[in-house]
């Protein structure tokens, strides 16, 4: 037979499982971001495109963008 808990340790039990998961969320998140030193040596290595230019009309581009 199952034993039954009492109301105040079934709430206790609940609290202590929803703040060790949140807890183990919260620390879980905030590991995976990189450091602001990571992204720039990843920054620094890739090549920049200007994207300023205006369009040339031999240029395929998208047919919403008018014609310059």
């Amino acid at each position: 037979m199952i034993a039954r808990l009492s109301k105040k340790r079934a709430l206790i039990v609940l609290f202590l499982g929803v703040l060790l998961t949140g807890f183990f969320l919260f620390t879980g998140s905030a590991a995976a971001e990189p450091t602001l030193l990571e992204i720039y040596d990843t920054l620094k290595t890739k090549e920049f495109v200007d994207l300023t230019h205006t369009f040339d009309t031999e240029i395929p581009h998208w047919p919403g963008f008018p014609k310059e």
